[in-house]
This record gives structure tokens, sequence and C-alpha cells, in this order.
């Protein structure tokens, strides 16, 4: 595949999805993986995480080897699941500056419901001013695209390299994991995750940490949950935006930003 058609073929998928998935390698060899909204800055693939995300957009700039994945099928006959190979740079925006000059907030607007009741007004934005500084993430030497085939979750294998596979799981409570088994053992993570679709409202993620043996996976941690068994009552609701509100503050603080 030519240098341009690997990035249209990256742009678009990016582009067209609600979710992603970014996976990376860390310097240790560990691998991890995290569900992002995904953008385009500058017509490239990018994140424009609030500053409740700083560990993750930390983690992805120190990172030896990032993935990009859109794992759903967009709604459009131009993108499909596809898996790519990066490099992240992170620029710091603490102003909120970026979000209506660069053209990002019109695609969280589009794409992002959650954002609408937040940033999609002057007033909105002013009352959500912890929410407009930004982390912007940007993906650049994209490579090594390849479709992704159905299936439950995302196997990511580290160590040396990172790995990123999909994989099924006839079972999540014992774990099991159906996917070729590494000739020696490998540091791991199985993914998953999902949301009410159109809304966003509630998105969740789980992920079984451990190592993939050439006879299984074999679980040391499990953090995150499946889906909600009910919508979220409003008191809940509140709760959500205090504690985001809370993260975002933090977040400016830790970078070393006033409030």
């Amino acid at each position: 595949m030519s240098e341009q058609r690997t990035r249209d073929t990256v742009i678009a998928s990016w582009r067209r999805a609600q979710l992603a998935v970014v996976g990376w390698r860390s310097a240790a060899g560990v691998p991890d993986a995290a569900v992002v909204v995904p953008v385009l800055l500058d017509h490239e693939p990018a994140l424009a995480l609030p500053y409740a995300e700083l560990e993750l957009a930390r983690a992805l700039a120190a990172a030896s080897e990032v993935r990009l994945v859109v794992t759903e099928h967009p709604a459009s006959r131009e993108a499909a699941p596809v898996i790519a190979a990066a490099r992240a740079t992170l620029t710091e925006d603490p102003t909120g500056d970026a979000l209506e000059e660069r053209g990002l907030l019109p695609q969280f607007i589009a794409k992002h419901p959650p954002d609408r009741r937040r940033i999609d007004s002057m007033l909105q934005r002013k009352e959500h001013w912890w929410y407009l500084p930004r982390l912007l993430v940007r993906f650049a030497a994209l490579q090594a695209v390849h479709p992704l085939p159905a299936g439950d979750g995302l196997l990511l294998l580290g160590d040396d390299e990172l790995t990123v596979q999909r994989c099924t799981l006839p079972s999540t409570d014992p774990l099991q994991v159906d996917a070729p088994l590494p000739a020696a053992d490998r540091t791991a993570l199985v993914h998953t995750y999902g949301a009410d679709v159109p809304d966003l409202e509630q998105p969740w993620q789980r992920r079984w940490r451990g190592v993939m043996t050439p006879t299984g996976f074999e679980v040391d941690a499990v953090d995150g949950t499946g889906p909600p068994s009910r919508a979220r009552s409003v008191r809940e609701r509140i709760g959500v935006e205090w504690r985001l509100e809370r993260a975002c503050k933090r977040g400016l603080k830790a970078a070393g930003h006033p409030l």
C-alpha cells in the first residue's frame, strides 16, 4: 500500500468513527489501550484530550510504539475497521483556544453528544471553562495499515515489540481468550469497550492484564466493568460531571497551569 493510500485509509476511518482505540507499548514493554474520541487536526489523525486525561496523553507521547484502531464499521463505504502504526507527539493548549481556532469544536459537537451540552454555545463554554483546555496528541508516520476482522475484543502483546490483533472471548468470567498463541510468554492485555451508541452517555471499557503463554492467557489484574445494566439517574449524571470537572482541574494543576 502506498504512503498516500495508507494515510487516506486511516483518515477516512478515523474521521467517521464516534469512538476508537489507541494502543501503545511503554518503554518497559508493557502494553495498554484506551478508548478515545477520534478527531482530525490539520487533516491528520489526532486527539484533543481534556486535562482529565493528562496521564493518557503523556503515556502516548512517551510510548515506544502506538497503534490506532477503529473496530466498528463507520457509517460510510469509504471507511472500514482498520489498525495502523503511528508515532505520537504531544502539544499542550492550556488556554483552550484550539477547540475553536483549529476546527475541533464542530467535530466534537457532531460526533460526541455529551460535548453538545458542554461546549455547543458560548454560555456552555463559559460555564465549562475547565473543559476547554486541551492536550493535543498528533499521530504521524502512519504505516502498517491492515483491515481488522470481527471479534469480541483486542489482544495486545508487549515486551520487545507491540502486537495488536482481534480476539474472541468464549467467556469473560473466567476469562477465556481465543487467539493465536505465542511461542514464548509475552506481557499482554485484553481490551473490550462499548457505549450506548449514538448517545455515548455511558461509555465503558474493561482491561484484563496478564501474560499470554503458549497455553493461554493468565490474568494478573482486571480493571473496568462491562456494559451498564441501566441508564444513569439524574443524581448519577450530576456526579459524573462533578468528577470530570475535578479531574480536569487536577490535570491542569499537575501540568503547572494556574486555574
